[in-house]
């Protein structure tokens, strides 16, 4: 009797204010997604770049450092640990500029 008199009322509907709202924020959440993905597609792209330029600008940076050295008298006994340095640098400072860059989107949001 009760479970026939349960079905027999009529089912709640949102209010249309309710639904609006729940569809905005579902469509920010699919546009938030869709922009991590972008930026992660991005950080990988720069991420191989950045790897790229190294490994191309090397033998230039060897070039170079050889030549400074051997200005200043310097013997470098290990050509990889000229690499590992040369990365670290580089890589430092992508870091930086990719930091530099996310303060400044994060900052642009707020001020939106």
């Amino acid at each position: 009797v009760l479970a026939g008199g349960l079905k027999s009322l009529p089912t709640p509907q949102p209010s249309p204010m309710l639904v609006q709202r729940v569809r905005a924020r579902l469509e920010d959440a699919a546009a938030e997604r869709a922009e991590k993905q972008r930026s992660l597609a991005t950080l990988v792209l720069l991420v191989l770049f950045s790897w790229a330029l190294t490994l191309a600008s090397w033998p230039m940076v060897r070039l170079a450092s050889q030549s400074v050295a051997s200005w200043l008298d310097i013997s470098v006994r290990a050509a990889w640990v000229e690499v590992f340095t040369y990365m670290v640098l580089t890589w430092l400072t992508g870091g930086v500029a990719a930091a530099v860059l996310a303060w400044q989107k994060q900052r642009e949001r707020r001020f939106a």
